[in-house]
């Protein structure tokens, strides 16, 4: 169950949207070669943008910015089912129920752990690599982070096992 709220989407400024829009390549993806793909930050899979002060996800981002409708409450939907999706038309307001069922029959919950994950950026072996070298002092988490062209919070959560916590 859904235990926060989104956060509401402030205006965006004339910078804001161009930042945005560079984020995005429209050269066509996913099941039809339609969508748009979010080219910025994707953290668990799914993109995000950062404005006004606070993280928003890509694809609320790209609803509000053409519809001029902020969302509230309900989850944005992807009618194409690519999670990468930031293409206006290929999304629609929807409860969080919807959300999960329409998941659900896209095979999008993924059981998979580790390197086998769709969204993994490592492998085991690099996750055992990371925890030897800062237990051992070698690196700093924002070494470690810069060395695997991952974040310093993945980092920090590999060191803390609270990522990777199957190894």
């Amino acid at each position: 169950m859904k235990t926060t709220a989104p956060k509401a989407l402030p205006p965006m400024s004339d910078n804001d949207r161009r930042r945005f829009e560079k984020r995005i390549d429209k050269t066509g993806f996913g099941p039809r070669g339609t969508c748009w793909k979010w080219k910025g930050s994707t953290p668990q899979g799914y993109g995000s943008f950062y404005y006004a002060g606070n993280t928003f996800s890509s694809h609320r981002v790209a609803y509000f910015a053409h519809t001029g409708d902020d969302p509230g409450d309900l989850d944005i939907l992807h009618k194409c089912n690519f999670p990468m999706c930031v293409r206006w038309s290929h999304l629609r307001k929807g409860t969080h129920a919807e959300n999960m069922n329409d998941r659900d029959k896209a095979g999008h919950q993924s059981t998979k752990r580790g390197a086998d994950h769709p969204v993994a950026k490592l492998t085991e072996e690099q996750v055992l690599d990371i925890r030897a070298a800062f237990a051992r002092g070698i690196w700093t988490k924002m070494d470690l982070a810069r060395q695997y062209n991952v974040s310093h919070r993945l980092i920090r959560n590999i060191v803390n096992r609270t990522a990777w916590k199957h190894i």
